[in-house]
């Protein structure tokens, strides 16, 4: 996974190779899933976030952002 500087991911505390397993509670099985549920959401909105980081699960409190 990449994870932008300054992104919201990044602000999060999400790192280059964490895995995204869940998003508001919906499993992420590829990309395009996960896209499609970002775009239901809004600007601004607060979403949790679970990742696989050296075979642990976190869970990350993310605040969406307007796509440049």
């Amino acid at each position: 996974m990449q994870v932008g500087q300054g992104s919201p991911a990044n602000k999060a505390g999400m790192i280059p190779g964490d895995i995204i397993l869940e998003f508001e509670g919906t499993e992420v099985i590829t990309a395009e899933a996960l896209v499609a549920e970002i775009h239901k959401r809004q600007p601004g909105d607060k979403v949790e976030v679970v990742i696989l980081r050296q075979a642990q699960k976190r869970t990350l409190s993310v605040t969406l952002e307007a796509m440049p």
